[in-house]
């Protein structure tokens, strides 16, 4: 099954089938299950007017699974220079949700020795983030009203 999706790919893109070529990806393949690669084969061949390249079949099976702590640090640095900012560009759902947590007016008057701190408090906010909210971690914060938002302020 493997081959025959192989060489239906380079007929495909090449209108013709290049043996050695063909080799190449069938040995680099071989070792991942087949069900998954002809699936990948085919998702891409569908997506792209190139042929893919070994590296972009295989990337899905390559990635590991993080512990929720590997996953916060390396993601600190995005959180730095979007919650610390007044007007971040882009700013993902779960940046807000925990710099709302620690407070918005904190993040964003941070000075650099302060970042220790701040740290530490984004590595609990995130750890606690993801526990409870699992697969929904990244949605959107629900939108409130101006005079909700009004409302809450003076409670």
């Amino acid at each position: 099954m493997l081959r025959k999706t192989i060489v239906m790919m380079f007929i495909q893109y090449l209108k013709q089938s290049e043996n050695q070529a063909m080799d190449v990806y069938f040995e680099k393949l071989k070792k991942y299950d087949e069900r998954k690669v002809c699936e990948q084969i085919n998702k891409l061949c569908d997506s792209s007017k190139f042929i893919p390249a070994i590296a972009d079949i295989i990337n899905p099976f390559l990635k590991v699974e993080l512990s929720v702590e590997d996953e916060a640090e390396l993601k600190w640095e995005e959180f730095r220079q979007n919650a610390c900012r007044r007007y971040p560009p882009n700013m993902q759902p779960w940046i807000k949700k925990i710099q709302l947590k620690i407070g918005q007016q904190k993040c964003e008057e941070i000075y650099t020795e302060d970042l220790v701190w701040l740290k530490k408090e984004y590595l609990e906010h995130f750890r606690i983030l993801k526990e409870v909210e699992g697969e929904s971690f990244n949605d959107p914060l629900p939108q409130i009203s101006a005079k909700t938002m009004e409302f809450l302020k003076n409670v």
